[in-house]
């Protein structure tokens, strides 16, 4: 049996899956994310978002009674930077799937036309 050819990688060259990781921790320790960080492993949020998540385990924008889609992240209608008292409040909260957060802070181009109000305006 012919064994894998071995490929040279240079050390500044990661595999996608370690430089993900990477790029990740070097992303959390940027100054203007500790705020963030502290807030988001804080205890007050953890608890929140785990009795958001149990109480609504779908997700509030795409799952239906046909196909229901399974919440994983607690997500701030109205921003936590615009609306900073809002922050912990169980009315500004939404469970929603990864795929409708990433549509929704433009991960794709559904959200950039959503956060830009050239859609239907349910944003």
């Amino acid at each position: 049996m012919p064994k894998k050819i071995p490929t040279f990688r240079p050390a500044w060259m990661l595999k996608p899956e370690v430089k993900k990781k990477v790029d990740q921790a070097r992303y959390d320790r940027r100054p203007d994310r500790r705020e963030d960080n502290a807030f988001y492993t804080g205890s007050p949020w953890r608890k929140l978002k785990t009795s958001k998540l149990r109480q609504d385990p779908l997700c509030q924008r795409c799952s239906t009674p046909e196909r229901p889609v399974a919440a994983t992240i607690v997500h701030h209608i109205k921003e936590r930077k615009d609306f900073p008292d809002l922050e912990l409040d169980w009315d500004n909260l939404e469970s929603v799937c990864a795929s409708c957060h990433s549509t929704h802070h433009g991960y794709g181009n559904k959200g950039r036309a959503e956060r830009a109000g050239a859609s239907d305006g349910t944003s």
